[in-house]
């Protein structure tokens, strides 16, 4: 049965979401979307292989629905997830007027270095 699921997650950084949607190559658009069973309002984020999108709601929460992942994978959102987090870290530093140096692996994650003089 589907059902459209709500989990609280820190995705309140507009900027970091975008650049990490960018990395991704994956759409984001702002409005009113239609899940299985419900319309959400917020940033829409359309994940490959998923029939509906993630939504971002204001208050951070997502809604999503892809029916206990016949509708999309898992690990789709998760990567989003540790993008957004290392987007998130590479602004902080930035404000912070701290250097980061990333180094990037083509069978792993990025990993992000910040250097603190």
């Amino acid at each position: 049965m589907s059902h459209t699921m709500d989990i609280q997650m820190e995705l309140h950084d507009r900027r970091a979401l975008e650049a990490a949607c960018r990395r991704l190559r994956i759409k984001m658009e702002y409005g009113k979307h239609q899940l299985h069973a419900t319309t959400e309002e917020g940033i829409g984020i359309f994940l490959d292989g998923w029939r509906f999108p993630v939504v971002v709601k204001k208050e951070g929460i997502i809604s999503y629905d892809n029916y206990n992942e016949h509708w999309g994978n898992i690990q789709k959102l998760h990567e989003l997830e540790a993008y957004y987090g290392l987007e998130k870290a590479k602004l902080e530093s930035q404000l912070k007027g701290y250097d980061y140096q990333e180094t990037v692996s083509s069978d792993t994650m990025p990993r992000l270095e910040i250097l603190i003089n």
